[in-house]
């Protein structure tokens, strides 16, 4: 979960998720995997998950038995940005706000 600003220093205005989805490798479809444990293992994401804060993103298939990435020269992925902003009731909305988040996203290669 990442931020989208703040409003007179105090409220939050809202925040957002990220995701990864209809991902292809070579021209073809690839699973989208994640990892809990800094890659040590890995499981498929579903379409349209969140990429969780501090876990690893990763492409790969189980044609070895198990999870894994694979290696990959070309790479395709939509980023999904799924945003929310807080209750209303909350938020002083007498003018407008610009909204104010960031993510960093790491490459890896592994």
């Amino acid at each position: 979960l990442f931020g989208l600003g703040v409003i007179n220093r105090t409220r939050s205005i809202g925040a957002y998720h990220l995701g990864l989805n209809s991902s292809t490798a070579e021209g073809l479809p690839i699973s989208t995997l994640s990892s809990r444990d800094n890659g040590v293992t890995w499981i498929q994401s579903s379409p349209n998950a969140l990429w969780m804060r501090g876990r690893l993103a990763g492409f790969g298939d189980d044609s070895g038995g198990a999870w894994a990435p694979v290696p990959i020269r070309n790479l395709t992925s939509n980023l999904l940005i799924y945003g929310y902003i807080a209750a209303t009731r909350g938020l002083t909305l007498t003018e407008e706000y610009l909204l104010n988040g960031s993510a960093t996203l790491e490459m890896r290669y592994l």
